[in-house]
């Protein structure tokens, strides 16, 4: 009976087991790689070979690459913002590729998010990609740019991360130091073979081969004058100063 009932446990255990898998399974399927809240492609077509690209793309490289239009007239840091907020509120913001189209303003705007950040960050990436979705923009071909984003979030995943100087340096610091004192050791059994014999044998009797006629040299000091002039300043004029802001979080590029 013990015996009967513990099978029965095991088997409702992973049972249990399975139905975890399959919401994990369905609750990651839901990520949505086109979200057109703006009706931009009206072609259901052209919307389906769109969404393919991105999953596409997403399955390449491992990240949330989307597309995603409103009709806000949001621009500048107004675009920014909600991009962000679209991205915390949909649990994104660990590793996401971000395409945001406003309808209403024209403008669009690219934002990387966690895991993703670090293919951008300190790099031309970002610009380069603008550059080359900017053509399609101009013409108002969004499906083109859509398009054209998806294949260049591939070539930037293929890429690999940058190395960083300070990266490098922690990467291959234990070869470089082992390279340093190696080539430390070689520089001082080098230098020492080739100085060992010096001032052992072919010197130079300096005394008896030249000859130094000194005579006696006077200087007279006789006057000096020194002329100080202050110069003072003026107190009451004030300076202005100017810089710029550098915000953190997530890179991004509008266009």
């Amino acid at each position: 009976m013990i015996k009967k009932a513990s099978v029965r446990v095991c088997a409702a255990l992973f049972a249990l087991m399975l139905i975890a898998a399959s919401l994990m399974t369905v609750f990651a399927d839901t990520v949505k790689h086109m979200d057109d809240t703006a009706a931009v492609f009206t072609n259901p077509e052209q919307y389906s070979s769109i969404e393919i690209k991105l999953e596409q793309s997403s399955e390449k490289t491992g990240w949330n690459i989307l597309f995603h239009s409103v009709n806000k007239g949001y621009m500048g840091d107004s675009l920014k913002n909600y991009a962000d907020n679209y991205l915390n509120k949909n649990g994104l913001s660990g590793n996401a590729l971000l395409y945001v189209y406003d309808a209403g303003s024209k403008k669009s705007k690219i934002l990387t998010a966690g895991e993703v950040d670090k293919y951008f960050n300190h790099t031309d990436r970002l610009d380069d990609m603008v550059d080359k979705l900017e053509p399609y923009t101009k013409k108002g071909d969004i499906a083109g740019a859509v398009m054209k984003f998806a294949d260049e979030a591939v070539a930037v995943y293929e890429m690999g991360k940058p190395v960083l100087f300070l990266e490098s340096l922690k990467s291959f610091g234990i070869i470089a130091g082992l390279v340093g004192v190696a080539a430390g050791v070689i520089f001082f059994f080098v230098t020492k073979s080739r100085y060992k014999n010096m001032g052992k044998s072919g010197t130079y009797d300096l005394a008896a081969n030249s000859s130094a006629n000194l005579e006696d040299v006077e200087d007279t000091f006789v006057t000096q004058h020194t002329t100080v002039r202050t110069i003072q300043k003026d107190s009451s004029s004030g300076g202005g100063s100017s810089g710029g802001s550098t915000s953190s979080g997530h890179a991004s590029r509008d266009f």
